[in-house]
């Protein structure tokens, strides 16, 4: 079969004739409720503490860093190399050691300390379809997170409508959110984000059993407790 007619059957199967401009992009398929910020900030601690977790909000950065130093009083601890830790001066609280940069040393100081500091970046795998939704039904606006990524790494059969849905669903809400948006074919998550994203002193959070490999053997992320 030749080149010519092997694209005419794929313009014929998408509805499309030869030399019709590229559509636009579509639009967000989101449609965001205006959620008052208090609100918002109360319904994302409850489901941190349903998770057993423990929530502080605080009204500036010198509040957090009091809190901290609180937390923290008698014990030891590592604080990864974030940016917004130092902007906050926790950082550089008395017993907080900061600035490693080397992996081996990284580890021997994080089995010696009491507590792990870090701020988080965030990347999905395809179950990022359900944080999504998460994310709209808490009124989210955008991430903040310092980056925050979607892999479409695993779900790429496409032999129905299913799996496209989801990556258009998916591709709109990274435009909506603020988050970098890894599309079908660029590759597994666990190299790509350790390639273009992993840094010594940083946590990464994962939404599949995978993510927690990014940099792995010689993980590239500091483990916070």
């Amino acid at each position: 079969m030749s080149r010519d007619n092997i694209l005419h059957k794929v313009r014929t199967a998408l509805g499309r004739s030869a030399g019709q401009g590229v559509a636009d992009v579509p639009p967000v398929r989101l449609r965001i409720p205006e959620t008052p910020l208090d609100e918002r900030i109360a319904v994302m601690r409850a489901r941190i503490e349903t998770l057993a977790g423990v929530t502080a909000r605080v009204p500036d950065m010198n509040a957090a860093r009091e809190y901290v130093r609180t937390a923290i009083a008698g014990k030891t601890a590592l604080a990864s190399n974030s940016p917004y830790l130092a902007e906050c001066g926790i950082s550089n609280l008395p017993g907080v050691t900061c600035g490693i940069h080397d992996v081996g040393e990284m580890r021997e100081v994080s089995a010696r300390v009491d507590i792990g500091i870090t701020s988080a970046n965030y990347a999905l795998g395809d179950t990022g379809t359900l944080v999504m939704l998460e994310l709209e039904a808490m009124g989210l606006k955008r991430v903040a997170t310092e980056v925050s990524v979607q892999y479409v790494d695993h779900n790429l059969i496409q032999t129905d409508h299913k799996n496209p849905d989801d990556h258009l669903f998916l591709q709109s809400a990274c435009q909506r959110f603020g988050v970098w948006f890894s599309r079908p074919g660029n590759g597994v998550s666990h190299p790509v984000h350790m390639q273009n994203f992993g840094k010594p002193g940083k946590t990464l959070l994962g939404s599949d059993s995978h993510t927690p490999a990014a940099g792995s053997p010689l993980h590239n992320e500091s483990p916070g407790r």
